[in-house]
């Protein structure tokens, strides 16, 4: 609580600024950490409100049982969930976005293209249960999404009140924008909502919490060319992985990093895979 509440003061201060509209507790997917941090944070994010250092409490999570706990508890105005046409298989996630609009907590959709998956050129790509909502699928598209598709199927869905893409260059805010002036037939995404199957979980999600490495090995790294060479094995994913420093020959099996992962990840397993496959 006391580190949370001398970020919060400290950037207020490097803001300008007494009050912050939205303050949002992050990542609470589970029954238990909602029950326990999850709410002491609320209950510090709702004094703040009482105070007038926050207009509105938001809170963030991939799970929507947990999700529709707190938006049913009364303690948040806002709520950030992944919001996707991949996700539109996974149970429970309609009726979270109903109840929102119902209880009149704002959702703000994020991952509308699943981590950027659902816009790969791949015929299959992997989701992880963050990327989807709840459940990590396979998707198997029949077709190429495009940016407006993705978009339009998450302003269809109740109670998104806004969206929140990530873009990593020009090219994909411009993709963005293109749905202001896209006809029906370029926002149709009918087409698009099959093919989607469940898989097991510990797919790599590329976030480093499995670092510092003590062989100083770039996990994530090392996970997204082994990755990318499941649908084709190239020149270009070969020079990449020999430009590396420490390769996935240099785990020493310490599994210092199988007790960070938060996906499950068998990350001593795929560094062994990645030398056998590049090495």
């Amino acid at each position: 609580m006391a580190p949370c509440e001398r970020v919060f003061t400290e950037t207020l201060r490097r803001l300008g600024t007494d009050y912050a509209d939205v303050a949002l507790v992050h990542m609470v997917d589970t029954e238990e950490s909602l029950d326990t941090w999850g709410m002491e944070m609320l209950e510090l994010a709702g004094r703040y409100r009482r105070e007038g250092k926050v207009r509105f409490v938001g809170m963030s999570g991939h799970k929507a049982a947990v999700a529709a706990k707190a938006v049913k508890s009364g303690l948040i105005d806002v709520l950030m969930f992944p919001v996707n046409l991949a996700g539109d298989s996974v149970p429970g996630n309609a009726e979270l976005f109903l109840l929102c609009a119902q209880q009149g907590v704002g959702l703000v959709a994020m991952k509308p293209y699943a981590g950027g998956q659902l816009l790969r050129k791949e015929g299959n790509v992997f989701l992880h249960w963050v990327q989807s909502g709840g459940e990590s699928l396979k998707v198997e598209k029949s077709a190429s999404m495009t940016p407006v598709q993705c978009l339009s199927y998450v302003l269809s869905q109740p109670g998104v009140s806004t969206i929140v893409p990530g873009v990593k260059n020009l090219e994909e805010f411009e993709g963005a924008l293109a749905l202001l002036d896209a006809s029906e037939e370029e926002r149709d995404y009918s087409a698009l909502i099959s093919g989607v199957y469940s898989f097991p979980p510990g797919t790599c999600q590329y976030c480093n919490h499995c670092l510092p490495c003590p062989s100083e090995i770039d996990i994530a790294a090392v996970m997204r060319l082994l990755d990318e060479a499941r649908n084709d094995l190239t020149a270009a994913l070969r020079t990449a992985y020999g430009e590396l420093s420490a390769k996935g020959s240099a785990c020493v099996e310490c599994r210092e990093c199988l007790e960070r992962c938060p996906f499950d990840v068998n990350v001593v397993a795929r560094m062994k895979e990645a030398a056998a496959l590049f090495e």
